[in-house]
């Protein structure tokens, strides 16, 4: 995990002490979560876990994708990730009051950084 946590900082730009940063964030569990780094991205994050956990409750993230409306097999970009997630015709995935700047959880979400997220 720590060799992850640094490729990341690295990937970022970040030029301090990644070995003193670590720690200050395990304080000593070695291992580090969202929550330490952006609780508001982790809540959000959450509020969208939670909305396919509810409507999707046999398979989750899984089925969710299996019935995805997109253009492609294998990925979704963020319009259709958005138009998903505030489809309220079928299912309400996000509450009305929701909080989360979709963009932001859209871009957590896209690790290839090519504008576009895939089942895995």
């Amino acid at each position: 995990m720590f060799q992850d946590f640094c490729q990341g900082m690295k990937k970022i730009g970040y030029a301090g002490h990644a070995m003193t940063l670590w720690k200050s964030l395990t304080k000593g569990s070695k291992k580090v979560a969202m929550w330490d780094f952006e609780p508001d991205l982790a809540s959000m994050l959450d509020e969208c876990a939670q909305g396919v956990a509810e409507c999707f409750p046999k398979g989750g993230a899984l089925e969710a994708w299996n019935v995805f409306p997109r253009k492609h097999a294998g990925r979704a970009t963020f319009e259709e990730f958005q138009n998903f997630l505030l489809d309220t015709e079928e299912r309400e995935l996000l509450q009305e009051d929701n909080i989360v700047d979709l963009r932001r959880v859209f871009e957590a979400l896209d690790m290839s950084g090519r504008g576009s997220i895939s089942r895995e």
